[in-house]
């Protein structure tokens, strides 16, 4: 597996796993540089896209891997190497957030991401936990 900084090539692939913000939107986070492309053997098979908390936190928004692929280590590689990406861009911790009500609170605890608060987005039933890692 390895995690390769999305291009607008790569764009017909990576829209199959980011169904949470329109193309427009995605093609634009491409241009930013904040769209991996996560790979196996010369294939897409997921996406992991972030953003900068207030400018100075990069923040996953988004990490899904293909279903076909669960289960193997690969979202636990893919966010090491991307923790080491932003390590290496001068970054000192990194955030997440997930629905208390799905169970990815898991997989980041799991990667010593820390609990440290929450809030209620509109149009959504359930809190938005806010989790940080410092590298």
């Amino acid at each position: 597996m390895t995690l390769k900084l999305a291009t607008q090539q790569d764009f017909e692939d990576i829209s199959i796993y980011d169904h949470h913000i329109d193309k427009q939107h995605l093609k634009k986070a491409i241009d930013q540089n904040y769209v991996f492309a996560i790979m196996k053997e010369n294939k897409v098979i997921g996406i992991l896209r972030y953003n900068l908390w207030y400018q100075t936190i990069p923040c996953v928004e988004l990490i899904y891997i293909d279903f076909s692929y669960h289960h193997q280590g690969i979202g636990k590689k893919a966010m090491t190497e991307f923790e080491q990406l932003m390590k290496e861009q001068g970054f000192h911790e990194v955030m997440t957030t997930t629905q208390a009500d799905e169970f990815a609170y898991l997989f980041y605890e799991k990667l010593n991401y820390k609990k440290i608060g929450s809030f209620l987005p509109p149009r959504q039933d359930a809190l938005e936990w806010i989790y940080l890692k410092q590298l």
